[in-house]
This record gives C-alpha cells, sequence and structure tokens, in this order.
C-alpha cells in the first residue's frame, strides 16, 4: 500500500478494509458466543475467559467506576431518593439506572431503564418495601466543538460524562463504543 494511494484504487482499498474489518467483527463474535457457552457449562467466567485468551483475543476491559458523587436514602415507604452532593456550574444532565438486589454490596443483575434528569435530585416510587436496590449516577454536560478538537474527539473528566458536539451544536456518538457514560460505583438502599 502506498501512503497515499491514486485516486483509481481508493475505494478499492477502503472495500478491502471492510471486508477484512466484518471478518475480524465476525470472529470475534464467534469467539465470544463459543466463550459464553463454555462458561455457562463449567459454571464458571474463567473458563469462558480462557478460551478467548487461548485463541489471541483480548478481553474487553472492565469499565472503571467512579466515587459515588450523591447520596441516597428511603424517607418515605415504598421510595427511594437520590441527591447528588455537589453539582456543576451550567447545563448538567443526570442518568440514575438502578436494580433490585439481595444485599447491599452486590450488584444488581438487572438493571431498570435508565431514568434521564435535569435536576440533581430525584425520588423513585412504588418500590416494594425492604428491598435492597443498587443505584448509580452518571453526570452529562456538552464539550463544544473548536479549531483545537475535532468532531471525533470526545473529552472526558473525573465526575462528567462530556459528549462531544459537532461543529452545529449537535452531539457526537461513536458506533462502536458500547456504553458512552462514565457511570458511577453503586450506593445501595433499603426501601422502608
Amino acid at each position: 500500500r502506498q501512503t497515499i494511494p491514486p485516486t483509481a484504487t481508493a475505494d478499492q482499498e477502503i472495500g478491502a478494509r471492510n471486508i477484512v474489518i466484518r471478518s475480524y467483527k465476525k470472529i470475534a463474535q464467534y469467539v465470544m458466543a463459543v466463550a459464553n457457552d463454555v462458561a455457562v457449562a463449567a459454571g464458571d467466567v474463567t473458563a469462558g475467559e480462557t478460551v478467548v485468551l487461548r485463541v489471541g483475543l483480548k478481553l474487553k476491559k472492565k469499565p472503571v467506576l467512579l466515587h459515588p458523587d450523591f447520596t441516597g436514602d428511603s424517607p418515605e415507604p415504598g421510595t427511594a431518593e437520590v441527591k447528588k452532593t455537589k453539582t456543576k456550574k451550567g447545563n448538567e444532565g443526570h442518568l440514575w439506572r438502578y436494580g433490585m438486589t439481595t444485599a447491599k454490596g452486590i450488584a444488581p443483575a438487572v438493571l431498570r431503564p435508565i431514568l434521564f434528569t435535569l435536576e440533581a435530585h430525584a425520588v423513585i416510587s412504588n418500590l416494594p418495601s425492604a428491598a435492597i436496590i443498587g443505584i448509580q449516577h452518571a453526570g452529562i454536560t456538552s464539550v463544544k466543538h473548536t479549531k483545537k478538537t475535532t468532531v471525533t474527539e470526545t473529552k472526558t473528566s473525573k465526575t462528567t460524562s462530556k459528549i462531544a458536539l459537532s461543529k452545529a451544536g449537535h452531539p457526537l456518538f461513536n458506533h462502536t463504543t458500547d456504553d458512552h457514560y462514565q457511570w458511577t460505583d453503586f450506593i445501595y438502599v433499603v426501601i422502608s
């Protein structure tokens, strides 16, 4: 391949590259399916991880969770109340996700759909008494496009998920990213 390929072969090169990329993705999906089957059969996640490593692929990094920047309690029966301890100046959106769990310290196996608020304080109602829920938070602010940034650049910080904006001010999301948000670790609330 030339550093600057001739225009006549540029489309062929792009087509060939896309074929290779699709092939790699298919192989990775197949290996993931086999690894999941092995892990289920063995009853151990490490058996599935061994399959992935043995064929020369890498494991996906576990997301780094931030220290919780909010509190939660159950002031009334059947409710959970969550509040951010510190808020940013300017516009900030708040994502909350939660799920039922069997004990404090155990992450929920299933999470409810994400809740979005512009307020840093939310109440979840109609929860069963004595239930334990694990709650996570992700703050969202936008990053404006400048002459120094490209439209695909996404900046992150320690406490907020910053979504890049195009020159026209539209949010930019990367198709290959599974989760665009920086979630905190779980906090646990016992429902009164």
